[in-house]
């Protein structure tokens, strides 16, 4: 008799709990929730991936417009760069770049590319940097500018196999590079840090812009030499 209780009880319990649906939404949630959260934040990484690239291609080709047009008229109307020129330009990029610390975890290379009529290479006539990565990957990856007169580097100018940018003849090219760490949004949980590289150039605008005095630096500015890190 009493087992018989017992099973009557089990059952009576057993049918409840099937009747019963309090819960059911938070259990269906308490499953899904993992792959929900998965999903969406990979895809909100990838986005914010897609961003970044755009941004930093983006301070790339306004690094190489505005240094093509900068330059001090001389008496002769001949434009010459100075410096102070240069650490302007820098400096634009460094403000464009604060939002994703393009100068901590980025290097930013200028280089004067110019066509010259007296030697069959193109001459890599200066450079200048900011960023605090250096090293491989991040350091210029198609020549080094080595004194005050240069490098005659490969007649095929500057840029990856096939896609290299010459500089006419008499004429100046400033050529951009950017290598940039992207710092992914949650660790490398979905995405690992990656470096980012883009390049640009722009052909000087000022066809009066003099290549043989090199950089002047009339009021002593400092200089941001390839050879140091600065951010």
């Amino acid at each position: 008799m009493m087992i018989r209780r017992f099973r009557m009880a089990i059952n009576k319990r057993v049918a409840h709990f099937r009747r019963n649906d309090h819960g059911l939404a938070l259990l269906e949630f308490a499953l899904s929730a993992p792959l929900i959260i998965a999903i969406g934040g990979y895809g909100l990484e990838c986005a914010n991936l897609a961003v970044i690239n755009m941004r930093v291609s983006q301070y790339t080709m306004d690094l190489a417009d505005n240094a093509a047009r900068m330059g001090d008229e001389g008496g002769l109307s001949s434009y010459t760069v100075d410096e102070a020129n240069i650490n302007d330009a820098m400096q634009g990029i460094r403000l464009e770049g604060q939002g994703i610390k393009l100068t901590t975890y980025g290097r930013i290379t200028l280089s004067s590319l110019e066509g010259t009529s007296t030697n069959t290479g193109q001459l890599l006539h200066w450079q200048r940097c900011i960023g605090l990565m250096n090293g491989t990957g991040y350091a210029s990856s198609y020549g080094t500018a080595s004194g005050t007169a240069g490098t005659y580097i490969a007649a095929t100018g500057m840029g990856d196999a096939g896609s290299q940018v010459v500089a006419p003849t008499g004429f100046g090219v400033m050529f951009v590079e950017v290598n940039y760490l992207y710092q992914p949004l949650f660790g490398s949980l979905f995405v690992a840090p990656r470096r980012l590289h883009y390049v640009s150039s722009y052909i000087v605008r000022d066809d009066a812009r003099s290549y043989v005095s090199g950089v002047t630096n009339t009021n002593g500015q400092t200089v941001s030499s390839c050879s140091t890190t600065m951010a």
